[in-house]
């Protein structure tokens, strides 16, 4: 099935602009964390992402983009308890799978998707409680959902502000969600 859409998208002729954007990123990234009762979150972690987008036109104001990004998310865990913190960083590549729909009048796009993000790796240093970092399972795929907006200045530079929800944890009893706030130039 999968094939057959993509097949088709491929053959459909269109006349509306394709386009591709290299960028840059910054995210801040906030824990989710389930059943954490002594655990306090530190404030948000930065992180940065790397990339390029592919934009598919359909309409004027519709196209479809997907593309490919480096992508860290940082978590620091702490616990008011006995003082003790971990530390978790997990890099993956992500491909988003998104719409944007342009609001011409407004000189902005909403954007709405998922975004598939695969583990390439990860680390740990520190402990806290009961969790050690040798104890912690990190999941391979994560698949957040993805909504924000979009400006473009001059026709070459693309300032994109978006929220990551995560959909399925990070790691065990986490999830990290994520502001993303991208730069991109127009090729």
């Amino acid at each position: 099935m999968l094939k057959l859409l993509i097949a088709s998208l491929l053959l459909i002729n269109t006349t509306y602009a394709n386009d591709i954007a290299l960028g840059v990123g910054m995210l801040s990234n906030t824990p989710d964390l389930e059943n954490s009762s002594n655990i306090d979150t530190k404030e948000s972690t930065n992180a940065l992402q790397v990339g390029g987008l592919y934009y598919y036109g359909f309409a004027p104001e519709f196209k479809l983009r997907t593309g490919l990004f480096y992508t860290q998310k940082n978590v620091i865990l702490d616990s008011s308890l006995n003082n003790d913190s971990i530390s978790l960083r997990y890099n993956y590549l992500s491909i988003p799978l998104t719409a944007q729909y342009e609001l011409s009048y407004l000189h902005l796009a909403l954007i709405g998707g998922v975004n598939l993000q695969y583990l390439v790796s990860d680390g740990c240093q520190g402990s806290l409680s009961n969790l050690e970092c040798q104890g912690v399972k990190e999941e391979s795929i994560v698949y957040p959902l993805t909504a924000g907006l979009k400006t473009t200045i001059y026709d070459a530079f693309t300032f994109e502000l978006l929220y990551e929800y995560a959909l399925n944890e990070t790691a065990e009893d986490t999830k990290v969600n994520s502001f993303v706030f991208n730069v991109l130039f127009q090729l």
